[in-house]
Formats: structure tokens, sequence, C-alpha cells
């Protein structure tokens, strides 16, 4: 409660409080008056709504999970709420959710739900609730919005999926005779590209040209990254490396010329 809370009698004995309000809603509230030296007395009850929609603010926790193109990380619960943080239930409302992240990203009303590209926020009701999916990791910044409403912001925990393929990431360059090749890199990423943790172990091997390939030409991906720092071919020719690990589907390089 705010406001004056103490006030003198007139001359007809009637002290007025005209300055009160409450900012909680709520039911049942009553009001007790005392004065020293008389008996206290307390009002009738009273019921206190919420004012006007002014914002949304979510709920839920922060979204966290693996890349996917079906929405199914949340619920991400959104609550309509006036200037004081009381939950409105009074008319119905358009939510408009949206994602900065560069992949693809999806909104659903229900856990691996068609996509959506907006939901209604129900009279009656002061919450609604969404699912996201998206196919890039990161943290991308997740919005919902409303005409007339203050928005609400949250960063999203999107990782990697299971490994699938091999990538390149440093290509092979063009190699003098006698010297290695400059470090390739093979990187152990998702379906959807997103470099993982894998640790399993790439085999590098040359494409079905004749000649030899020289070096470590199997190695463990740290964090998802396999490192080729002293490979070499001969004789002289055109080149393209093939990286293996296992069941992941296998990369083949760009070609190269190596001077034997």
């Amino acid at each position: 409660m705010s406001g004056t809370a103490t006030a003198l009698t007139d001359s007809t004995g009637v002290a007025t409080f005209s300055s009160l309000s409450i900012n909680k809603a709520g039911i049942g509230y009553t009001f007790t008056a005392s004065s020293s030296g008389l008996t206290s007395t307390t009002s009738s009850s009273l019921n206190v709504s919420a004012a006007a929609a002014s914002r949304l603010v979510v709920t839920s926790a922060a979204l966290s999970g693996v890349a996917s193109v079906s929405a199914t990380l949340g619920p991400l619960t959104v609550q309509r709420q006036d200037m004081y943080g009381n939950p409105v239930t009074a008319g119905s409302t358009a939510l408009t959710p949206g994602s900065n992240s560069s992949g693809t990203a999806v909104f659903a009303a229900t856990s691996g739900g068609p996509a959506v590209t907006s939901v209604t926020m129900s009279s009656g009701s002061s919450t609604a609730t969404l699912f996201y999916g998206d196919t890039k990791a990161g943290a991308p910044l997740i919005t919902v919005s409303s005409t007339g409403l203050t928005s609400f912001s949250q960063n999203a925990n999107i990782t990697a999926a299971a490994a699938s393929k091999l990538l390149f990431g440093q290509q092979p360059i063009n190699t003098a005779k006698g010297l290695t090749i400059a470090p390739v890199t093979v990187l152990v990423v998702d379906q959807f590209g997103n470099l993982t943790a894998n640790t399993d172990t790439v085999v590098m091997d040359k494409n079905v040209k004749p000649g030899n390939l020289f070096g470590t030409v199997s190695k463990a991906a740290v964090a998802g990254v396999a490192t080729f720092s002293d490979l070499s071919i001969n004789p002289a020719g055109t080149y393209a490396l093939v990286a293996t690990s296992g069941a992941l589907t296998s990369a083949t390089s760009v070609d190269f010329t190596s001077g034997g």
C-alpha cells in the first residue's frame, strides 16, 4: 500500500484518506483504522484487479538444447503483466516470436508441432507457451512482441547435434617440390554443419590417382577438429585429399598441386 496513511479528523470527527493505493492485485483486502486511546475499526473487504497490460515477460527457464529442424525446446512461457507486475487476464493478445539466428529458426505452439509465426494469448489467461528449434549452434536472441506492449528478449543456448559428417576447414594448398603441405584441418560436424566436440579418429588419404601420401595420416579430433601438419605427396601432380572417420560421411578437399 502506498499513499498518506495518517490523517487528522475534521470538525465533524471524520478523517479522510484520499491518496491510498494498492499495486498488488488480489481479493479480500481490508483497511484497519486506529488511533491512540480509541477502539480500532476494520473496513469491509475489497478486491484489486490488474491494471491494463503493459509488458511481456518470460516466466520459464532459458531455452537450451541441441540443434534441430523441429521446435522441441521449451516450453517458453510468456506472461502479460501490468506496470506493477500483476498478471493480466483481460482480453486476447497476439504474440509474435522472433529470433536473430543465422540458421533456420522455427517456433511452434506445441512441442514438435507445425511452425507458427504468431500465437494468441486468450482472454481469461495471462500466459501463452511457445516451443523453439534452430539449426545453428550458438546463443540466438529470442524475442516475443505484441503491439502496444513492451517486448521481452532472452538468449537461448543451442549446441551441436550428434556428429554426422566431415568437412575440410583449412583446405590443402599448392605445394612446391620437397615441402610438406601446409597444415590441413578436418572438422567433425553435425548434419547442419555445426562443429561438434567429437574426439574420434580421422584418417586422411588421397584420391585414387597414382602416388604416395606420406606423413601422419591418422589423427584424433580435438574438440571436433583434426589437424594434419606433416603431409606430403609424390610424384608431382594434381591431387585431392579424402578424410574418413567410421560411419561419418567422408569429405573430399579441393584439388591442389604437389611438386613431388
